[in-house]
C-alpha cells in the first residue's frame, strides 16, 4: 500500500514517517502505551509522496510479566470507501434541500391561490366602481390606481405560483421601460433614504417576449 518494494527499504524506520501528521500518529503510540489497544483512521504517505486514508487496528503484544514486546497492528485502505461515503453524504443533502424546496414550492402556491381569491375581490370590486363613476369623478383615479396595485399584485402571485411549478409562465410582447417604470414606485417605497435609485431608460430598447411576471 505504501509502494515500497523492498524490506530493507522501511526495516529499521521510524514507524512515525509513514504518515501525513506525525502529530496524529504519535498520539496513536501515546495512547498504546496507555491502554493496549487503539482502533482509527489515519492519512498515510506513499513513497512517491502521494497520500491516502487509512483504518488502524493496533496492539501492543505483552509477555506473561506484562512487559511490551512489539506492536502487531493491520492497515486497510478506505480511500475509496470514504469517497462513496461524502458522495454518499453529498446525495442525501441534495435530496434533503430538494424535499426542502418542494415544500417551500407547495406552501407558496397555496399562499398564492388564497391571495389570488382575495384579488379577484379587489379587482372585481374597482372594476365595478368605474362602470358607476365617470373619468372625471374625484374617485375615478383612486381606483385606477387601485386595479393597476391589485394587477401587479396578481403578478407577484403567479410569480409565487410559478416558483410551485403550478404556474404555466405566459410570454407576450412587452416594453421593458414600462414595466420598470411601473415598478420603479414599488422600488423606491422598498429602499431606504440612504440609497439613491437612477433610472434611465433607453430610447430605441426593442419590444421583447417574456413573462412581465418572471421579468418583475
Amino acid at each position: 500500500m505504501w509502494g515500497y518494494e523492498e524490506e530493507d527499504q522501511v526495516v529499521g524506520r521510524y514507524v512515525l514517517e509513514f504518515w501525513i501528521s506525525r502529530d496524529a500518529a504519535s498520539k496513536v503510540v501515546d495512547a498504546l502505551d496507555r491502554d493496549g489497544f487503539w482502533k482509527g483512521e489515519l492519512v498515510a504517505v506513499r513513497k512517491d509522496g502521494s497520500s491516502f486514508e487509512v483504518g488502524v487496528k493496533a496492539s501492543i503484544a505483552r509477555n506473561a510479566r506484562g512487559d511490551p514486546l512489539c506492536m502487531m497492528a493491520s492497515f486497510e485502505d478506505i480511500t475509496e470507501q470514504k469517497k462513496a461515503t461524502e458522495e454518499q453524504r453529498q446525495l442525501e443533502a441534495q435530496l434533503h434541500q430538494s424535499q426542502k424546496m418542494e415544500t417551500i414550492g407547495q406552501l407558496a402556491g397555496g399562499i398564492a391561490h388564497d391571495f389570488n381569491n382575495l384579488l379577484t375581490v379587489i379587482t372585481g370590486t374597482s372594476e365595478m366602481a368605474l362602470m358607476n363613476i365617470s373619468p372625471g369623478d374625484r374617485f375615478y383615479d383612486e381606483f385606477i390606481e387601485v386595479r393597476k396595485t391589485a394587477e401587479r399584485a396578481t403578478d407577484l402571485s403567479n410569480q409565487l405560483l410559478a416558483f410551485s411549478r403550478r404556474q404555466i409562465v405566459k410570454p407576450r410582447i412587452i416594453n421593458i421601460n414600462r414595466v420598470l417604470m411601473d415598478l420603479e414606485r414599488l422600488f423606491r417605497r422598498l429602499i431606504g433614504e440612504d440609497i439613491e435609485l437612477v433610472f434611465s431608460p433607453f430610447d430605441d430598447l426593442w419590444l421583447v417576449k417574456t413573462d412581465p411576471g418572471q421579468f418583475e
